[in-house]
């Protein structure tokens, strides 16, 4: 006796807005997914055969997975050389800094006195008539300042093997994940949670 099962297939053809509501990060093309998924799951029999429901379920999906898939893409974008397991970059900065002070100071003081004598009629002396005194002082002086500051930056990138693994295998290992496929464990991750993978 033959059994009727609901496939992603036959759901998509019976509703075509059943993957309006997925939203996919860039730069995965979403009918680029949707054709991939029918192709690699498309005959399985769906967990939820309700169209509105799958609807509402595979909008929920996209929002759940989607900060994963942002992290397996951001991954192959990395640019990078596959037989080379050392990469460093560096960036150092140096400063000079040097203060100098000088001073110059001048003192000169001078001064003197100076008396008028006058001798009168009945004396046979001089007498002091008037004085005056004269003090005179100055002073003059300059101090100096001079700062000095220097920069240097420096940049560096070393990179290449180590020499714990050969260039050949990491060759290798970069031809494996050459072959990784997003869509197709995108695809993945979408049959363990709606379908039944019978074959």
């Amino acid at each position: 006796m033959a059994t009727m099962t609901l496939t992603l297939i036959g759901m998509n053809n019976y509703d075509e807005n059943l993957f309006s509501k997925l939203e996919l990060p860039e730069p995965i093309v979403k009918e680029e997914f949707i054709n991939n998924l029918l192709m690699r799951s498309g005959e399985f029999e769906l967990l939820y055969p309700d169209a509105d429901f799958m609807e509402n379920a595979i909008s929920l999906w996209g929002k759940k997975w989607k900060r994963t898939f942002e992290q397996w893409i951001k991954g192959q974008e990395a640019e990078w050389n596959p037989i080379e397991n050392y990469d460093r970059y560096e960036d150092s900065s140096e400063t000079n800094h040097s203060d100098g002070t000088g001073s110059d100071t001048t003192d000169v003081n001078g001064g003197g006195t100076t008396t008028n004598n006058v001798s009168a009629f009945d004396s046979s002396t001089y007498q002091p008539s008037n004085q005056s005194i004269d003090t005179s002082n100055s002073h003059s002086g300059s101090t100096t300042e001079a700062h000095n500051d220097s920069n240097r930056t420096f940049d560096s990138h070393i990179h290449g093997n180590i020499g714990v693994t050969q260039a050949s295998d990491m060759l290798k290992a970069f031809y494996d994940i050459a072959k990784w496929n997003i869509l197709d464990h995108m695809a993945d991750i979408f049959i363990q949670e709606f379908c039944i993978p019978v074959y």
